[in-house]
């Protein structure tokens, strides 16, 4: 686990410069060049702006930087509705290990002091932000890798195909293609009557539980229909054969927003996901949902059984896609 001292993490013997800004921009042995200084500083007011709004530490967004020869790649993280940068830590240092900049988005409405902000959010506000994250990436390199779970991977898609000229690759956790009835009408139903949906959870705060606002939900049907129909036509059958730069897909067999069962078709029509790219989680790992991208490098309160038993599986799966693509 990343240990980190005034912005700089030692990352087992490998020298990586992990910035979540609190405070004054720390460097890596002081060595780092104009040029990679005014990228990271643009990251930083990014941050600033998080802090400004509420969003306490744990869950700013993060830039891990190589000490030395960075690939001309970078990554860009996207979470999942209700989560954060902080789930993708352990994923993080696997793109670090092998050499990429990676930095991860806070989308609108997560984390903020102001809880209201969840229930007034707009998909157009989160295609907003990742595309900010965007020009900040293109200050470091050429090329793209757009990961992201559930909501951060139908935001990563949308990315790609808005961006194809800069997309190096996609990299998918469970993206939700097509949401489950339940929790659909769950967020129409919640908005009309004006109830959240921590009546039946805890109520909110600023650490491990989130304010669960039907407009969330709501937002992630219209980002759906976005996607849909700005690249299919109305259909994602037409839009996932338009995904062909190097692709990785991971989801389990339950979960309980994503509709499997599109995950699976898209499994077989997007044209640049190989068969030995997708990894499939069967029911009884106990994985459902976004725990397929925790690891035991993560310390979640609420949930610690969730974590994937599979993990060292995944990890070796995607250090794989990565030395075979890029």
């Amino acid at each position: 686990m990343a240990k980190i001292i005034h912005g700089v993490a030692m990352l087992k013997a490998l020298a990586i410069l992990v910035l979540s800004f609190t405070g004054s921009m720390a460097l890596a042995n002081g060595d780092m060049n104009p040029g990679t200084q005014a990228c990271v500083e643009q990251f930083q007011a990014r941050v600033q702006k998080k802090i400004e709004l509420g969003v306490p530490s744990k869950h700013l967004p993060r830039l891990y930087l190589p000490s030395s020869n960075p690939k001309n790649t970078v990554v860009i993280f996207t979470h999942g509705i209700f989560e954060s940068p902080y789930f993708f830590k352990g994923i993080n240092n696997i793109f670090a290990e092998q050499g990429f900049i990676t930095l991860s988005v806070l989308l609108p409405g997560h984390w903020e002091g102001n809880w209201g902000s969840m229930r007034n959010v707009s998909y157009r506000d989160w295609i907003s932000e990742l595309n900010e994250n965007v020009r900040i990436a293109q200050c470091f390199g050429n090329k793209i890798i757009f990961a992201g779970h559930s909501l951060g991977g139908l935001l990563s898609m949308n990315a790609a195909l808005q961006h194809p000229d800069l997309t190096a690759g996609v990299m998918l956790w469970t993206p939700a293609l097509a949401m489950r009835m339940l929790p659909a009408i769950g967020g129409v139903l919640g908005g009309l009557l004006h109830i959240d949906g921590n009546i039946v959870y805890k109520s909110p705060d600023l650490d491990e539980q989130a304010l669960y606002a039907p407009n969330a939900a709501k937002q992630v049907g219209k980002m759906i229909s976005h996607v849909r129909d700005t690249y299919g036509g109305g259909a994602m059958s037409k839009v996932y054969p338009r995904l062909d730069t190097p692709t990785f897909l991971a989801y389990a067999a339950r979960d309980p927003a994503v509709d499997v069962d599109e995950l699976t078709r898209a499994a077989h029509q997007i044209r640049g996901l190989k068969p030995l790219d997708v990894m499939f989680f069967p029911t009884k790992t106990g994985v459902w949902h976004g725990n397929i991208v925790k690891s035991k490098v993560d310390s979640y309160k609420r949930k610690k059984l969730d974590y994937n038993p599979r993990w060292n599986s995944m990890k070796e799966h995607i250090e794989l896609f990565l030395r075979e693509n890029f």
